[in-house]
């Protein structure tokens, strides 16, 4: 049993999760990065470290990189002192910040001038003069209102800006009810029950708490897309879901007294699969459960065609030439009926999908899930050692033999013939990788009455809310 604790970075002080315990979201960071962001607000504020550096009422700021910059060697005590001396530069007029001092400049070559190297994180301001400090992890802008605006988008607390490469990476640094005041309406549907949205509240919860070192690496806790989970920040807020995140404040899921693991998805189409068969670490609390709430959702079936030569290109975009597709074959379900192993025949041999790889390399957007069966649309044989459909000297026999060295017991429940054809027709069940919390499924068992601490242990068996 592998079970995930918090991080043990976190204070004994912030082991309620109000909001008090602080996490850093990542907004722009990587390869989606930008230069230059806009920053407006109401009184904005910009701290080096816990030095305020600038306030203005300005309500818009350009936070920008530049890579050399140019001040005077007359350190200033004050930012407006410096402002005054920088006067003389006109609309290129510049204030530099450096470890608790302010010097006058220019982003101009000037024999007058002494140059510094190094990246800066530089705030423009209307009226033409610019203020730049060293471009550490430690800038921070405020508004005094608790809002402040990073293009057309709304965020609670603090923006961080800091250098890293050539890009200039901005995160939303809030406290935890805030946080999930961001998340709670991108992940699920505002409109719907309290006692679901209270349930999904508190999953997110335990989420970001059970990955709260999963960027580290970048500067920050948790991203602010689906890698981590959606968030939208103070733009995304709603009322009820706000609510929802109120009133389940300082509540997480233990299980044997440690934070659980949680993970949530749309439908599970009638049942919810062992996280062991979908990923490769196994948890007690999620073995996967009859879901009769999730059924008669928008998502309870749906259908997936595609042809050999689509398949075939699909394998080939992540690296798996398999020559051109002969045939399919469920190779291993789970006991929650999900598809553990989809081989895929072709005249250069076989390829094995396990698990979420089959979404992934076959496409989310068309397996919604991999709780699916499989039929061809061609009405041509299975193929089989007694029909090789007419390919000579390509490898099939040997696949074969690999294939019977490689099938486990399990499969012996499952036809010997793969299904051949031009065509294929996958017929699934349910929408997201199964796991956890089924979105729908809460939404129905509040309507039925249940409240969020029963669909919680309905779909986490063993965890205790509180």
């Amino acid at each position: 049993m592998l079970v995930f604790a918090v991080s043990p970075s976190l204070s004994e002080a912030q082991s309620r999760y109000d909001n008090s315990f602080p996490v850093r979201v990542g907004i722009f960071y990587g390869s989606i990065s930008k230069i230059t962001y806009s920053v407006s607000g109401s009184s904005l504020e910009v701290y080096a470290a816990s030095n305020k550096v600038i306030e203005t009422d300005s309500h818009t700021l350009t936070a920008s990189v530049c890579q050399q910059i140019y001040t005077s060697s007359s350190a200033e005590s004050t930012f407006e002192s410096a402002r005054i001396s920088a006067e003389k530069y006109g609309v290129d007029a510049l204030v530099y910040y450096d470890r608790g001092s302010f010097y006058a400049g220019s982003r101009s070559a000037s024999s007058d001038l002494t140059p510094s190297g190094g990246s800066k994180v530089i705030f423009a301001m209307e009226g033409g003069l610019s203020v730049a400090v060293e471009g550490s992890k430690d800038i921070y802008v405020s508004s005094d209102d608790g809002v402040t605006y990073l293009g057309s988008s709304a965020y609670r607390g603090k923006l961080n800006f800091y250098i890293k490469g050539s890009a200039l990476h901005a995160i939303n640094e809030v406290g935890m009810q805030e946080y999930l005041y961001g998340v709670v309406p991108k992940e699920m549907v505002s409109s719907w029950e309290l006692e679901a949205l209270k349930a999904q509240a508190i999953v997110a919860k335990n989420h970001v708490i059970t990955n709260y070192s999963k960027h580290t690496s970048d500067g920050f806790n948790v991203c602010s897309t689906t890698h981590c989970q959606v968030y939208g920040g103070y733009s995304a807020e709603q009322p009820k879901t706000n609510r929802s995140v109120d009133e389940t404040e300082g509540m997480i899921m233990t299980y044997r007294g440690a934070p659980a693991e949680a993970y949530f998805h749309s439908s599970s189409g009638g049942r919810t699969e062992a996280i062991g068969n979908m990923w490769n670490y196994s948890l007690d609390y999620m073995t996967g459960v009859k879901d009769p709430y999730s059924t008669g959702t928008p998502y309870d079936s749906w259908e997936a065609n595609m042809t050999s030569s689509e398949i075939e290109q699909a394998l080939l975009s992540r690296g798996y030439d398999v020559g051109t597709v002969v045939g399919v074959k469920i190779l291993e379900v789970s006991e929650n009926d999900r598809v553990m192993k989809l081989g895929v025949l072709g005249t250069k041999g076989m390829k094995i999908l396990e698990k979420d790889s089959i979404r992934i390399v076959l496409g989310s957007s068309k397996f919604r899930s991999t709780y699916f069966t499989l039929k061809s649309t061609s009405g041509s044989a299975p193929v089989s050692r007694s029909n090789d459909i007419g390919i000579r000297d390509s490898g099939l026999k040997n696949t074969f033999d690999r294939l019977d060295s490689f099938v486990s017991d399990r499969i012996s429940d499952v036809s010997q013939d793969f299904v051949s054809g031009s065509s294929f027709v996958f017929s699934g069940r349910g929408f997201g990788h199964g796991i956890g919390l089924s979105q729908y499924g809460a939404n129905n068992m509040a309507k039925e009455g249940y409240g969020y601490k029963e669909i919680i242990s309905h779909y986490f068996s063993g965890v205790t809310v509180g």
